[in-house]
């Protein structure tokens, strides 16, 4: 599928935690990056502060910014988060649907080579592993993410890929596919599933460097241990 850029219009889809110090400038670094009739969806739900809330309504009350605020209240986890924030999204006349962290753990300028890459790909995933890519984090986040993508290649027979990355782009066609197949995972491996949904449904796809710094969300051991239930699950479906 080739596109021109001119007709692409990007929906990007943010959980919010606990980010009262930043969120305020990372919505206007998103917004600098977005064209006329685009909007930036802002999910919070009982893990998100009361003070961020707060801004994020002041800033959706001041016309200021172009963001819809979904606030779930309480939600079964963070890929409910996420996904809310993609149904939601998939109501508006949208062509591409972008995820990207809150706490600046992934970069705002790079959604324009998101952009870019989509004129060309269905989906296009950040890596942070590939040639310009960066992983500023401790080692043990190092050595999980890394080794996540390894056996989830392994397991999944998917090709050589940032398996585990969350700063991801997908049309409106492999969207609506990919959630079509029922996400199992409450945890932040719901973002493989994605991808491996995407991949086996033979959507083109390309990978583009990203950097991605220290996150605001701590992987747990029951995160990683649901992740291994689920991609058994995906193994031997």
């Amino acid at each position: 599928m080739s596109i021109s850029d001119s007709t692409i219009k990007l929906a990007v889809i943010t959980p919010v935690g606990r980010e009262s110090l930043t969120i305020k400038d990372f919505v206007l670094d998103v917004q600098s990056k977005l064209k006329f009739g685009e909007i930036h969806y802002l999910v919070t739900d009982d893990f998100t502060d009361f003070e961020t809330k707060m801004i994020i309504s002041e800033m959706e009350l001041s016309n200021q910014f172009n963001i819809m605020w979904i606030d779930m209240q309480v939600s079964a986890g963070i890929a409910s988060v996420y996904l809310e924030g993609y149904k939601q999204a998939l109501k508006g006349e949208f062509t591409h649907f972008m995820e990207i962290d809150a706490g600046y753990s992934h970069d705002p300028a790079q959604i324009e080579s998101f952009r870019e890459a989509a004129v060309k790909y269905e989906i296009v995933l950040g890596s942070r592993f590939i040639s310009k890519g960066a992983l500023r984090t401790t080692l043990g986040r190092k050595i999980l993410s890394a080794g996540g993508s390894f056996i989830t290649k392994i397991f999944l027979g998917l090709p050589e890929l940032d398996l585990t990355s969350g700063y991801q782009l997908f049309s409106r066609k492999a969207l609506i596919k990919i959630l079509e197949t029922e996400i199992v995972s409450r945890g932040p491996f719901f973002q493989t599933e994605m991808k491996c949904y995407g991949l086996k449904s033979n959507f083109s796809y390309t990978e583009i460097p990203i950097t991605y710094s220290n996150p605001s969300r701590k992987i747990t051991y029951s995160d990683v241990a649901e992740s291994l239930l689920v991609l058994m699950r995906l193994a031997f479906k």
